[in-house]
């Protein structure tokens, strides 16, 4: 039976707390309450502690800078996003989050280089490849967006190809209120159906 998400939260944070209460030098669980708190001076104080405890571990870094970038400091959670991925360069996820990072800070050009070494080691990991085509349209790179649409279509497993819909969202032309009307008419559930149109699995304005 699945657990919902607010349940398992709670019984992964009260899990946390009790490793670290049993090993105090445990920077896995030190991490772990940094995500299972919903109060940022305490995620904060466990974000120190497990990268004090484990200055090795990418993900306590990668936490770090999360919990930095939510206050506001964005250029301190960039460095411990770079750091992260020094660490463990090829962490879906940190790559992932450090590319996320760049593009709220509208740098491009970083972002696009850190996706595009995700996706060449790691070439079945879709959100790599949706984060990189949703950029390529924020962008104004159509040509770019329709090769990563094509290729994340494809990996999805998309009976239908709906790639020109999004660009015609992002042009200028009279084709973008037709495209809003069928986005928008798309099914938001479902995302691994092959039969969903989608090829993003969120808003496109969260970039």
């Amino acid at each position: 039976t699945d657990i919902p998400f607010a349940e398992a939260f709670v019984e992964a944070r009260s899990a946390a707390q009790k490793a670290l209460a049993l090993d105090p030098e445990s920077v896995e669980a030190a991490t772990a309450l940094i995500y299972t708190s919903n109060d940022l001076t305490e995620q904060l104080a466990y974000a120190k502690r497990a990268v004090a405890m484990g200055p090795w571990f990418a993900t306590a870094h990668q936490w770090y800078a999360t919990t930095l970038a939510l206050m506001g400091d964005m250029d301190s959670a960039r460095t411990e996003f770079l750091l992260a991925h020094e660490l463990d360069p090829k962490a879906r996820v940190v790559g992932h989050n450090l590319a996320n990072h760049y593009q709220l800070e509208g740098n491009w050009a970083d972002a696009e280089r850190v996706l595009l070494r995700l996706v060449s080691y790691a070439p079945d990991y879709a959100a790599g490849w949706e984060r990189l085509f949703s950029q390529y349209l924020r962008t104004g790179d159509f040509e770019k967006a329709r090769q990563v649409g094509d290729k994340l279509a494809a990996l999805l497993g998309r009976n239908t190809n709906n790639v020109q819909v999004y660009i015609d969202l992002f042009s200028s032309t009279e084709a973008k209120q037709v495209a809003v009307d069928e986005l928008t008419s798309w099914p938001t559930s479902g995302w691994w159906n092959p039969d969903n149109p989608n090829l993003v699995s969120g808003p496109l304005v969260l970039l």
